[in-house]
């Protein structure tokens, strides 16, 4: 029991790993967005004058037909670089809201990590305070032999551990040792 609570436990904690490096890659990320971002801020913010620069040539381009379409094409390059710019701000949006229930997630995971830590440090120390043996923990080759033998015939390591005065843990390993 103990040594299947420690695995579940070790799994948890690669997920944790994974977790943690998957969290610093999008927090890479993020932070390139954020600076792709404010480079679509500055080039947003200067819009607006460029805007107005375009509105008073107008009159110039009307003048002069050919330079019509030049200005069609500059306006068309505006709004795809306002559409760009909501489609990034979206874009991080979104990776913010991955990143932030990302975060909760691995808190959420520490904790039952410590909380499965305090419960096996309080099993162990109980099953190890409940099966205190002999000073002499070394079992001899015919004490193994006998044990396999009861597990041969069907007893439960509970039951061997009892015979014995042994810990399940004890029997357990030995169970787990070639022959």
């Amino acid at each position: 029991r103990v040594s299947e609570q420690y695995e579940r436990l070790e799994k948890k904690d690669e997920v944790v790993s994974r977790i943690k490096t998957d969290v610093d890659s999008q927090f890479e990320k993020l932070k390139d967005l954020e600076q792709r971002l404010t480079n679509c801020n500055r080039q947003a913010v200067s819009l607006p004058q460029e805007i107005k620069e375009v509105q008073a040539n107008v009159d110039k381009i009307l003048a002069s037909g050919p330079k019509l379409s030049t200005a069609i094409g500059r306006l068309e390059d505006l709004d795809s670089i306002i559409s760009d710019t909501e489609k990034r701000i979206e874009a991080l949006n979104s990776v913010q809201n991955g990143i932030k229930k990302t975060q909760l997630d691995q808190q959420v995971l520490q904790r039952e990590i410590n909380n499965k830590f305090d419960a096996l440090h309080s099993i162990t120390k109980n099953e190890v305070a409940k099966n205190k043996g002999p000073q002499d923990k070394s079992m001899p080759p015919s004490e193994r032999e006998t044990i396999r033998a009861l597990k041969r015939e069907g007893w439960t390591i509970q039951e061997i551990a009892s015979r014995f005065k042994r810990t399940t843990t004890e029997i357990e390993l030995l169970l787990e040792l070639p022959e």
